[in-house]
């Protein structure tokens, strides 16, 4: 999991503004209207006390910070978590703040796309994308509901509740919750606290011609968190698929030591006629980005990242 808003929470706070405000403009006679025709309707029994708090609240639960999140979850309307259980209930809840009716939006796809990431966050191994055709806008990417709108279905157009994700991973996850305390992408970096490496000894294995079969890809934790996480999400499953790529990158070690890497910067200059950097040479031998900042902006970044520092080629 990779924290979303890392290099540019002012961005983030912008787009949370605009996205509220948007939804509050399209929606917030109805909803008002709904909400009071459910007080009169319930009265003082539970659904009917949760209406009214609701009324109250609903407005700032769209843009709550995922610490107010919990907050409003676990203590707000703790009390009232169970009458979702009931399906009558959470449809009409979820109908009425139209989760649907927003995913389907264009609005939506222009945040989306103004977040400017190209990675899933939670796997990174796949890409998400907002494009547009000649007639229409698309998303490539699903939403997920980090607090599972089928147990909070309060929360479920609230900004830092809705995660943009690939679609494995929001199958994985499912309608599952995250265990408390557990990391939040609109809050937490966890990039420099689990790393990717290669099990095997892959100087030795190279000396195999079949090595990059026998590649088996594990993730170190150093929270004692992160495997929670992995295990659900079949990450070093999923990472396997990627020995070729951390074969290559190990290739690219024993290549471009530091004078092929000269060689390299003074070609570019004869080629381009303008001088490359370390860090773009980096990038280039590479072939993905290299700082950790710059790890939502491609698939599998981190992955390379921790393969090429492990062989010596960062």
């Amino acid at each position: 999991m990779i924290q979303i808003d890392k290099n540019n929470p002012i961005l983030f706070s912008d787009l949370c503004d605009r996205y509220c405000k948007r939804y509050i403009k399209l929606n917030e006679k109805k909803i008002d209207k709904k909400i009071q025709s459910y007080i009169k309707k319930y009265g003082n029994i539970k659904i009917g006390k949760f209406y009214q708090k609701f009324a109250l609240d609903w407005k700032i639960l769209i843009q709550a910070k995922p610490k107010d999140l919990i907050n409003f979850k676990e203590n707000n309307y703790n009390k009232f978590n169970l009458l979702f259980k009931v399906k009558k209930n959470r449809k009409q809840l979820l109908d009425l703040l139209g989760y649907e009716r927003v995913r389907k939006t264009k609005f939506v796809y222009e945040i989306v796309k103004d977040m400017g990431i190209k990675a899933c966050p939670y796997c990174n191994a796949h890409p998400i994308h907002a494009y547009k055709t000649q007639t229409k806008s698309r998303l490539q990417t699903q939403l997920d509901h980090y607090f599972p709108k089928s147990i909070y279905p309060y929360l479920s157009v609230s900004f830092y509740n809705l995660i943009p994700i690939c679609s494995y991973c929001n199958n994985r996850k499912g309608d599952q919750e995250f265990p408390p305390k557990f990391y939040h992408p609109y809050r937490d970096n966890v990039a420099n606290k689990f790393r990717f490496r290669v099990v095997n000894n892959i100087k030795k294995l190279h000396l195999d011609k079949d090595y990059r079969q026998n590649l088996k890809i594990k993730v170190d934790d150093y929270t004692n968190t992160i495997p929670q996480f992995s295990k659900k999400m079949e990450i070093e499953e999923l990472y396997d698929n990627y020995t070729d790529v951390a074969a290559e990158i190990f290739e690219k070690s024993k290549i471009y030591n530091k004078t092929k890497k000269l060689e390299l910067q003074k070609l570019f200059k004869q080629v381009f006629n303008k001088k490359i950097n370390d860090q773009d040479m980096n990038v280039l031998i590479l072939g993905n980005f290299v700082e950790e900042k710059d790890i939502l902006k491609r698939p599998i970044s981190k992955f390379m990242q921790d393969i090429a520092k492990d062989v010596g080629l960062l």
